[in-house]
């Protein structure tokens, strides 16, 4: 029996499918009641490109478990997706940390890099 467990496989595929609805920002003025709010979120579409770069970057083993992420390859991940260490290390914690609360908290999250 397969246990109910969410992943960067998963996080990419549900991008992907997202991506051919539209644009994030179209896709939540669709919603109900977000049409107002959505000027308070901005939703800033190169961080979505860079999540997905650096999930492209990794080894599907390292999609599945993030855990077994060291220093080497993060280094390698942000050579890969054209981001530095601490970028890939940062996108990466983040989106896998509210995976299970919501993609939507990861995407909101300020940029300082």
């Amino acid at each position: 029996m397969r246990r109910a467990e969410i992943n960067l496989e998963d996080f990419l595929a549900q991008m992907r499918m997202m991506r051919r609805l539209g644009s994030f920002e179209s896709i939540l003025g669709m919603l109900p009641g977000v049409g107002a709010k959505l000027k308070e979120m901005p939703i800033d579409e190169g961080r979505i490109r860079r999540l997905e770069a650096i999930v492209l970057s990794m080894t599907p083993a390292e999609r599945r478990r993030p855990a077994i992420l060291d220093a080497r390859r993060r280094r390698r991940i942000a050579a890969g997706s054209g981001t530095s260490v601490a970028e890939s290390a940062e996108m990466t914690s983040s989106v896998y940390g509210y995976a299970l609360k919501g993609y939507s908290r990861a995407l909101r999250k300020p940029f300082t890099g």
